[in-house]
């Protein structure tokens, strides 16, 4: 049976364009002039008329021009009083032309999105590898030991129960799992990266857990292999065996 693709191990990505404080503001300052053009063209509804609007999807779309080229356009006497041919040519393009600023505008926020989760990813990479060094500097340094002791403590709490078995693994360790629960969640307990791979997988199929998070195991994961991405501090997690 071919596993299922889960989740692509997190990396750092080498951001080459960095969007500074003066994009931003060279962004912010077109988006300004863009608005005081499109805003007198909003039409302002009511909650109650928003939801009362019809969905005007890809069968309607169809249906409208059916009717449009094979029955207003050749027999003009079916034109409503009040309208003319033009006046639904140009509605018809004004609602392409609304669609498409959509669609542009959606673009650019979906690309700005992809963009803070990539330097989000970054950032969380970066500061666990902080506290990983940290960890290595607390056996000499005090100051440092209690700030990661309670960071431990607020960040990365965890509980046990009676059929559960905790695992733990040196700086660096591949673990072989067996017999595990599909369904259930392994969770990550300790301060390290974990990753989760099925038996016989390939490295799309990877699963990365993070320090204080956990994942499901998914259907049949019953026998993984675990990995510690750290190379100086040990893992721990908490699994569910048969």
């Amino acid at each position: 049976m071919p596993y299922k693709k889960v989740n692509i191990m997190s990396r750092k990505f080498e951001i080459l364009n960095h969007l500074t404080p003066a994009i931003v503001t060279t962004v912010e300052a077109n988006i300004a002039a863009a608005k005081i053009i499109s805003d007198p063209l909003i039409i302002k509804m009511t909650g109650a008329e928003i939801r009362g609007l019809l969905k005007i999807g890809v069968n309607r779309t169809g249906e409208m021009d059916d009717i449009f080229i094979k029955l207003l356009k050749p027999f003009p006497q079916t034109i409503p009083t009040g309208y003319t041919l033009s006046d639904y040519e140009s509605l018809q393009q004004e609602r392409s032309n609304s669609l498409l600023m959509a669609a542009l505008y959606q673009a650019q926020a979906n690309a700005y999105t992809s963009h803070a989760n990539a330097v989000g990813n970054n950032l969380f990479l970066m500061h666990v590898e902080g506290l990983d060094i940290g960890r290595q500097l607390m056996k000499t340094n005090p100051g440092i030991a209690i700030v990661v002791n309670e960071i431990t403590a607020d960040y990365f709490p965890h509980s046990t129960s009676a059929d559960s078995t905790i695992y733990t693994l040196t700086p660096g360790m591949v673990l072989e799992i067996s017999n595990l629960i599909t369904g259930k969640r392994i969770v990550n307990i300790g301060t390290t990266v974990l990753t989760m791979l099925v038996k016989g997988g390939g490295t799309p199929s990877t699963i990365t857990i993070y320090p204080g998070d956990s994942a499901i195991v998914p259907g049949e994961w019953t026998n993984v292999t675990m990995t510690n991405l750290s190379a100086t501090t040990p893992g721990k997690f908490l699994v569910f065996l048969r």
